[in-house]
């Protein structure tokens, strides 16, 4: 890619979308409403004197002309190349051989059950989006059924997408179970999950989502996050009262430390009390909503993420004598009456 293609933006190796700029600098320069320090490009034609010898090499190419003389020159340029290729018998030089679409629309529609998107797909396979678009969706701009549809494909895109597997395209999702298991690794050596939370730059909330195993997909990006703090901190088990708390939480949720694992993304799931049972210890679901509420959660998110009603948090609370917890769901309670 030459220099003139690249973001105008000093450091910046991306490919200009608009105004010079790529598309990260272009939306934040529309967000700070400085677009105007940006010009358009200058789209007007640009005419040779009249004294220029037109050529299609000069004019067309290097200078850019645009009169009604060069456009010519450049039709009969391209009209004799297409001459020359069909009397050489190369007739798949000038447009490509094509192929039907069906098939080829069969195989992208089975990757995207995959949960995989149609961008992926056209970065994995070499072709453009575009491609993937029109014979996903039919050509934009097309009024009826029919002539939306794509009927034809070129045989190059369509080896390139045919020969595409599922496995040979990284998933932008992927199961949790590794990073829920390294997770709770960490948790039973001592780790805090406000700390393992801030390393993994998530909220807590989100984090003990993961954590606890109630997202059953999660980014790649996280799961490699998640597998370089775990080999970071294996090995570093913490002491004081809060990896106290920490190692009693992942003892009561039967959550194993790193040595008793073989294969951490492979080995079979242990043995975990059932969750009613789990519910039932109120001692445990209060800790949870202690937790959760220091670490800055409000109320009605806490409920949300516990799976619980704010009025049965306090009932539960108030039933074992933790009026400091239940008085957070008191308010939230009589709003929901009010």
């Amino acid at each position: 890619m030459s220099d003139a293609k690249l973001c105008s933006v000093d450091d910046c190796d991306r490919a200009i979308v608009a105004r010079g700029m790529c598309r990260k600098h272009y939306l934040r320069a529309h967000r700070a409403r400085t677009l105007d320090d940006h010009p358009l490009r200058d789209r007007a034609r640009h005419e040779c004197p009249a004294d220029h010898p037109h050529t299609h090499d000069t004019c067309w190419l290097e200078h850019n002309c645009r009169c009604e003389r060069c456009r010519h020159d450049r039709q009969m340029e391209r009209q004799r190349r297409r001459n020359r290729l069909t009397a050489y018998g190369r007739t798949d030089q000038i447009r490509g051989e094509r192929v039907a679409a069906g098939p080829v629309r069969d195989h992208l529609v089975a990757l995207m059950d995959h949960r995989i998107g149609l961008e992926r797909i056209a970065d994995a396979a070499g072709i453009p989006r575009s491609v993937c678009l029109d014979l996903k969706f039919g050509r934009r701009g097309k009024r009826s059924e029919t002539s939306r549809t794509v009927q034809w494909v070129r045989r190059e895109y369509a080896d390139q997408l045919l020969a595409l597997t599922a496995d040979d395209i990284e998933r932008a999702l992927i199961d949790s179970v590794g990073t829920s298991r390294r997770l709770q690794a960490l948790v039973a050596i001592g780790w805090t999950e406000t700390q393992l939370a801030e390393r993994m730059s998530m909220g807590v909330a989100n984090f003990w989502r993961i954590v606890c195993g109630m997202r059953h997909r999660v980014t790649a990006a996280t799961a490699a996050r998640a597998a370089e703090i775990f080999a970071e901190l294996w090995d570093q088990p913490q002491t004081g009262t809060y990896a106290d708390q920490a190692r009693r939480i992942a003892e009561r949720r039967d959550w194993r430390s790193p040595l008793a694992w073989d294969d951490i993304d492979t080995d079979p799931t242990p043995a975990v009390v059932d969750e009613p049972q789990r519910i039932a210890k109120a001692d445990v679901f209060l800790e949870d909503v202690e937790f959760l509420l220091d670490a800055g959660e409000a109320p009605e998110q806490v409920a949300i993420i516990l799976g619980r009603k704010p009025d049965a948090i306090a009932k539960l609370a108030e039933r074992h004598d933790r009026l400091d917890l239940a008085r957070h769901f008191w308010s939230t309670k009589r709003q929901a009456a009010a």
